[in-house]
């Protein structure tokens, strides 16, 4: 699988993935998510995924966290357009 012969590559392909749905529901969103963090741990422990990945360019941290931030921020819109209001921060 892919997963295996560059981690970082599929593990990128997914965080373009979670970036396409933030808007999604819980559970599809979840279930990406969770493919995700699976197959980066598993590519970390069988040594498939190096420091190297990250230090040449591959943007796993980076990108998770603009994946987790564009999904909160779907949500918080969400939450703006249910009631009306603006969230309470």
């Amino acid at each position: 699988s892919i997963f295996k012969k560059c981690p970082a590559a599929a593990l990128t392909a997914v965080l373009l993935k979670l970036e396409s749905i933030y808007f999604e529901d819980e559970k599809k969103w979840a279930e990406l998510l969770d493919i995700y963090l699976r197959h980066y741990h598993k590519a970390v422990a069988e040594g498939t995924l190096e420091a190297s990945h990250h230090r040449n360019g591959w943007p796993l941290v980076p990108g998770l966290n603009r994946a987790l931030d564009l999904r909160a921020l779907g949500r918080q819109r969400a939450n703006t357009t249910s009631t009306g209001l603006a969230p309470v921060e």
